[in-house]
């Protein structure tokens, strides 16, 4: 029995513990002395730390530290386990900031701390410590404080209402509109504020268009809490919760009161000066120094000529005889010369409104005048009948003396309200031509017909135009001649339809005949009584022309400095690997003869040096192509257990030669796929594993480690590669140094070969593969260098079916590459190289390693398809750079020839450059090999072709 219930007992202590393990709650227990006997997973994730590295560690461990809200860093007795130890009692959900050691960010986290003491109650045994992540919520709280700071400092009226008006939130602003304060206003009804000016079918509306979702925009006429009237402008929508169903409504709103006012008062004015104008008997003109009138005015019009609709745009030539017209010219030259009010009659003659006339002209500007003219047939009636009894005058002296002083007093009257009126339209003249002229649109009136009845005066400013120039002329005489026929298309399709609006850019000429692009927007308004054409909105665009222009230079500068910088990778990478194709390959020829000790040291020395060259080469090229932006990645799944069980075979040789020991860490990230550019990753691991040995000490130490980093904030899976030495380590002021490019810390005390390009390469090329690279040293102790890649996903499960044979097949190595002598290949090669050391090269290697293979050797690549018809090659071996004509179109010449297109072509040459690798396969060559050649992997390649 009481085994039966130790068993029991431990059965509920395991369940108990897999429920901890499992919690989402950080679980930490720690004893007395602080000390951490117990954590569950959970919490090992917060903190960054795994459950090995946190057991036993103490609660004031220097590799965390915590943080308040105001991010005041604790000293260790304000943390929350020293706290309980200290108090005896419990830290109920307190907040805290924790800096993680690994992953260097901050975790907000809410903690409870419990004391647990034994069976008598006296001494404490344990502290147990309880957090969960609230990183987002604080983020969140942050994000809300932001935005609740902007909706109180608001220079507008917000109002937060439920769906039957009552008001839950108002800003200052709100308060400070209706004189409500903000907690007398929250709780009362938004009709509060109703003033009853506001008609009931606009509420009714504004319910309609707010409850079915939609935004509602109008105006109110409200009433503060003192009474007073004021007007707003407000736009109110609804606020939806998760499933779509609105449960407030926001309100945006404007005090508009004061430019309410201000357009009544203008309206007022208006309506003062339409009642002033129509109470006068005469009729009121603008009239331009060429006669034509631009403006009218008048109740009257029985004395009109001509129908009101035809007068503006009309010329006095048109309307008055030749004597009359010449009379009407001086006296608006004399008032305009003058600048002083011209007063003189003339006599209409016709059927329609004969009679005398009295003008009164006043200055507008130096080309305008406003003319007043009054019918006086009646006054001088009354005068020629005078004149007719002036025998008699003596004799009605009396009488006619007091007709006189009465009609005296009327004319005077009259003369007094005329003057008056003169005022009153010069000022709103001067007010509305200083408007005009200061805004950036030239504005302008054209007929149905075409003809111009408006220009503003600040064309001039502009164009160089004076509005009287162009006013009663074609107003497309200012079109550009290849614009026209599209501006009259536009112009067709607009008179369709009223208050129709288009904006069109053409180029407009100037008085001097230049052309200034401008962008003009046209508006149909033939049917307003006012405007009656269509109105012209011109706006000059010169210098927003001049930056598109300057901005498509640059960008074509841009294109062709990159575009040359390519070229000249490329021709780089020809030029300089040419020579060194001869250097390493003779070298590598002698180093597969018999040679004395002599010799092969001498040689060794040759292929050391040439390839230390080449790298250099590489480096160069490589930096230079990264940084204009050249460098092609090509993704694919990396397993990285092959791959470094690879590199660390490249690099033992080197390892070998100083004593230092290379380790690779098994690790369960190690077994894992990524997706990378493979070639570029086993360059930076190359780089990185040649650094740590070339750096560290004699009989020194490198190990290579992966693990995977843990994933927050859902970012993406990473996986880190870490590279550590024991060399000398490197000085905290030089780590920023080490990727720059051509820096080379402490060169000056080492005899460490390079150009100080390696790491820099490193850090743009993970980069490129959306990785960062990062470094940690000690000095005298050694350094560490990592790389973290992201890791995909859905390649996570290959990892669970991967087998043993697929991992060998992975570390296969290639046998040698001299062959067995019964199964070398045999057949004919066409070469087409016009350098005689790399034929020479060529012709050597088949030679001595290929001696049934027969080479046919050719400098031109003219005859290519000629040669390759006569001797039926097994494969064709082609350069690019030739004489008489690219390697390019050799390739397409063999390509589009029946007979030998089916002939494998295989690329040698010394461009490296990925764009140029990809051109030549995409265009059918079925390998690229790039000089130095490497004579194995060139006899590789022979073979595989020649015993197809």
């Amino acid at each position: 029995m009481k085994q039966l219930t130790a068993w029991e007992l431990l059965e509920s202590e395991n369940k108990y513990q897999k429920l901890v393990e499992n919690l989402h709650t950080g679980v930490v227990v720690h004893n007395a002395d602080t000390s951490i006997m117990f954590c569950n997973q959970e919490a090992s994730r917060l903190l960054g730390l795994s459950q090995d590295q946190l057991e036993n560690k103490v609660a004031t461990d220097p590799e965390w530290c915590f943080t308040d809200e105001t991010g005041r860093r604790l000293s260790p007795e304000e943390y929350p386990v020293m706290r309980v130890i200290a108090t005896n009692k419990s830290l109920i959900n307190q907040t805290y900031g924790i800096n993680r050691p690994v992953a260097g960010d901050l975790v907000w986290v809410q903690v409870n701390a419990y004391p647990e003491f034994d069976e008598a109650g006296d001494m404490l045994k344990q502290v147990v410590v309880t957090f969960s992540n609230i990183t987002e919520r604080k983020g969140a709280e942050e994000g809300l404080k932001k935005l609740s700071l902007a909706v109180e400092q608001s220079p507008v009226s917000i109002v937060i209402t439920n769906i039957e008006g009552v008001i839950e939130y108002a800003n200052p602003k709100a308060s400070e509109i209706t004189g409500y304060p903000l907690n007398e206003l929250i709780g009362l009804n938004a009709r509060i504020l109703k003033s009853g000016e506001t008609a009931d079918e606009a509420y009714r509306e504004l319910w309609r268009t707010i409850g079915s979702g939609q935004t509602w925009h109008g105006i109110f006429h409200n009433k503060k809490k003192n009474g007073e009237l004021f007007w707003e402008s407000a736009t109110i929508s609804g606020i939806t919760n998760a499933n779509g169903i609105i449960t407030h409504y926001l309100s945006v709103k404007e005090d508009i009161t004061e430019i309410k006012k201000a357009q009544e008062q203008i309206k007022l004015q208006n309506e003062r000066l339409t009642a002033i104008v129509g109470a006068m008997p005469d009729l009121v003109f603008i009239i331009d120094n060429e006669g034509t009138y631009l403006e009218f005015y008048s109740s009257n019009t029985e004395s009109l000529l001509v129908s009101v609709d035809q007068v503006i745009g009309l010329n006095i030539r048109s309307m008055f005889d030749e004597e009359t017209v010449q009379v009407h010219f001086e006296k608006i030259d004399q008032c305009i010369q003058q600048k002083k009010l011209v007063t003189y009659e003339y006599q209409v003659t016709g059927e329609k409104v004969p009679g005398f006339y009295e003008a009164r002209l006043s200055p507008l500007g130096s080309d305008k005048v406003l003319a007043l003219v009054r019918n006086i047939t009646g006054r001088k009636e009354a005068e020629f009948v005078i004149r007719d009894l002036n025998a008699n005058l003596e004799q009605r002296i009396e009488k006619r003396t007091a007709q006189l002083a009465e009609a005296n007093e009327t004319l005077q009257k009259d003369i007094s309200e005329r003057k008056q009126v003169e005022k009153a339209l010069r000022e709103s003249e001067i007010k509305h031509s200083s408007m005009i002229f200061n805004i950036s649109d030239v504005i302008g009136i054209m007929l149905i017909n075409g003809m111009i009845t408006y220009k503003s005066p600040n064309i001039e400013k502009y164009f160089g135009w004076q509005p009287s120039e162009l006013i009663g002329t074609s107003g497309w005489l200012t079109v550009h001649p290849d614009d026209l026929k599209r501006l009259q298309i536009a112009f067709l399709d607009l008179v369709k339809e009223d208050n129709a609006s288009k904006t069109i850019e053409y180029r407009y000429k100037c008085k001097d005949g230049s052309y200034k692009p401008i962008e003009m927007t046209a508006t149909n308004l033939v049917h307003n009584k006012v405007i009656n054409g269509i109105l012209f909105n011109y706006h000059d665009i010169t210098y927003r022309k001049q930056a598109e222009e300057e901005i498509i230079k640059s960008r074509d500068e841009a294109n062709k400095a990159n575009k040359a910088k390519s070229d000249f990778l490329s021709r780089m990478s020809h030029e300089l690997r040419t020579p060194m194709n001869s250097i390493l390959g003779f070298a590598q020829l002698m180093k597969m003869c018999e040679l004395s000790v002599k010799q092969k040291k001498a040689v060794d020395h040759i292929l050391n040096s040439g390839t230390h060259l080449l790298n250099l080469i590489d480096e160069v090229l490589d930096i230079s192509r990264i940084e204009s932006g050249r460098m092609t990645l090509m993704p694919e799944p990396v397993f990285l257990n092959s791959l470094f069980v690879e590199m660390l075979e490249l690099v033992q040789p080197l390892a070998d030669g100083r004593q230092v020991k290379l380790e690779l860490e098994n690790t369960p990230a190690s077994q894992l796929f990524i997706i990378a550019d493979r070639k570029r990753l086993k360059q930076v691991l190359l780089n990185l594993l040649n650094n740590a040995v070339k750096y560290n000490r004699q009989g020194g130490t490198i190990s290579v480690k992966t693990e995977a980093l843990p994933v927050f904030n859902k970012g993406p899976f990473l996986v880190r590669i870490s590279v550590a030495d024991t060399g000398p380590g490197i000085p905290p002021e030089n780590i920023s140094k080490l990727f720059v490019p051509f820096e080379r810390i402490g060169a000056d005390n080492t005899h460490t070969e390079g150009a100080g390009l390696g790491l820099a390469i490193v850090k743009k090329i993970v980069e490129a593969m959306k990785g960062s690279v990062g470094v940690r040293s000690e000095v005298g102790i050694g350094s560490t260098f990592w790389i973290d890649l992201p890791i995909n996903a859905n390649l996570n499960s290959i990892n669970e079916i991967m087998a043993e044979d697929a991992i060998l097949k992975n570390l296969k190595i290639v046998s040698s590459s001299l062959g067995d002598a019964a199964n070398l290949a045999a057949g004919t090669i066409l070469y087409i190289e016009d350098n005689i050391q790399n034929a020479e090269l060529v012709e050597e290697i088949i030679g001595t390693y290929r001696p049934r293979i027969r080479l046919i050797t050719s400098m031109f690549g003219s005859p290519a398809v000629r040669l390759a018809n006569q001797y039926k090659p097994g494969l064709i071996l082609l350069d690019l750079d030739l004489p008489d004509m690219n390697g390019n179109m050799v390739l397409t010449n063999l390509q589009a020839d029946d007979k030998t297109k089916s002939i494998p072509v295989v690329v040698i040459s010394a461009d490296a450059t990925q764009r140029q690798v990809n051109k030549l396969l995409a265009g059918g060559a079925r390998g690229y090999l790039t000089k130095p050649l490497d004579v194995n992997l060139f006899l590789q390649s022979v073979d595989e072709w020649m015993n197809k």
